[in-house]
């Protein structure tokens, strides 16, 4: 899973890299702001909502009336079903299902700039779980540690993957 979202947050990184790569030639300065941003967010820095509708607001080809975010919304409306997504959060967010309803709801730069912003900042949940054994440890909380792993692997439709100790 930690792959797949690797790729797609790939993907749109170089849709945008090759978007600011046709601006150079129409203004400079927007260009060289572009580039900024870009570069913090390939280091995982977190970029503001202004900065974000500036990239959406980028022509998305020669049509005047093409605007980027219209290319970058479907692309992220497509990746809302990707087991993946179901598994990422940022600390405003804790379910990117809503962001998601919200861009499907509104054609907006604002909402698709929002979702990107986001889907940059998100982080994966955990999907490890260890427990020590020991002999005072009951079947109940075996039972209350792992409900959290089987809700999450019922959630995103997978068989849990356990591992049990016989040695205590």
């Amino acid at each position: 899973l930690l792959n797949n979202w690797i790729k797609e947050k790939g993907r749109i990184h170089n849709a945008l890299r090759r978007r600011i790569g046709d601006l150079s030639e129409d203004s400079y300065e927007s260009y060289e702001r572009c580039v900024q941003l870009i570069t913090e967010l390939s280091e995982d820095k977190l970029v503001t909502i202004e900065d974000m509708l500036l990239l959406c607001h980028l022509p998305g080809s020669t049509n005047p009336a093409d605007v980027l975010y219209l290319h970058l919304r479907k692309y992220l409306l497509g990746m809302r079903h990707l087991p993946v997504v179901k598994l990422l959060a940022t600390k405003e967010v804790d379910d990117m299902s809503t962001l998601f309803q919200k861009v499907e709801e509104k054609n907006t730069a604002e909402a698709t700039a929002e979702l990107l912003r986001a889907v940059y900042a998100a982080q994966l949940k955990p999907t490890f779980y260890k427990v020590n054994v020991h002999a005072a440890l009951t079947q109940h909380e075996i039972k209350e540690f792992l409900k959290p792993a089987f809700d999450q692997a019922r959630e995103l439709q997978l068989q849990p993957n356990t591992e049990c100790l016989s040695e205590i």
